[in-house]
């Protein structure tokens, strides 16, 4: 999605656009251009980064109910399995 898109659905659906960004890139896991899961894929082994991908899509389904929004948590654990499945290879 280009900028000018981003900025559409942004200003269209503002609460959609900002529980989106919550799951998918919440600003908290970057840091000027590189975001946190990029730095750890390119500091751990393959095999490592794998481990931690479904650690935390464990993790986020194990506590859904315990948080205040399972459906957010069970989003992210979606958005770790969807990269694990772009990692891992058949």
């Amino acid at each position: 999605m280009n900028e000018t898109t981003v900025k559409q659905v942004a200003d269209t659906f503002p609460d959609q656009y900002i529980y989106q960004q919550e799951v998918s890139r919440p600003l908290h896991y970057s840091d000027g251009n590189i975001e946190a899961i990029d730095a750890l894929q390119s500091m751990l082994t393959e095999e490592q980064f794998i481990g931690f991908l479904r650690g935390n899509a464990f993790k986020y389904q194990w506590r859904c109910e315990k948080k205040g929004s399972p459906k957010k948590d069970l989003e992210k654990a979606q958005w770790f399995l969807n990269k694990l499945m772009e990692v891992m290879h058949d």
